[in-house]
């Protein structure tokens, strides 16, 4: 099960969405104002945030764009007419999804699920991406620091000796 936030001033839509959210086998949680919304997804790290461009407290985009380049989150935008340049500007930030305003349940649906798949395959990146510097700083054949690690360790001892005014031991 994973873990959908709405923020969404207008309680109607907030309801609706956060209904199509358990439907889909979500954890749900909702915040009628950006900076509560925001703070929540700072802590928790969501799968999906359905994020409303326009909110009382703060614009929408400023709590997408907070998140948008950690990938811990796929943020989806929803904006109130086509013609939104910020939504672009978003949109070249990393927000996953921008959907107009009113919401249509089932092209949200659509949305979601494409927001889920990119989710699962940055996690799958970041999992690979570690893996790889993991390999790429040990030789395989004989599992020892490869040179490059090994004088960048090595320039790190040497520092943490002058400062410290002590003797370097290898």
């Amino acid at each position: 099960m994973g873990t959908l936030v709405v923020i969404e001033k207008d309680r109607e839509t907030r309801e609706q969405l956060a209904a199509l959210g358990r439907e889909l086998d979500f954890a749900v949680s909702t915040f009628a104002s950006g900076k509560e919304g925001a703070d929540h997804i700072n802590q928790d790290a969501p799968e999906i945030a359905l994020v409303s461009a326009s909110l009382g407290d703060m614009s929408g985009y400023d709590v997408s764009l907070r998140f948008a380049y950690d990938y811990s989150t796929a943020i989806i935008i929803m904006v109130d007419s086509e013609v939104d340049f910020a939504g672009d500007y978003a949109m070249s930030r990393g927000v996953a999804e921008l959907i107009v305003k009113p919401v249509n349940l089932e092209e949200m649906r659509c949305r979601i699920a494409r927001a889920r798949e990119l989710h699962t395959m940055l996690r799958v990146r970041e999992r690979l991406v570690n893996e790889l510097e993991r390999l790429s700083q040990i030789d395989g054949l004989t599992g020892l620091l490869n040179a490059r690690l090994f004088f960048r360790q090595i320039e790190g001892e040497t520092r943490a000796s002058t400062e410290n005014s002590s003797a370097l031991s290898l």
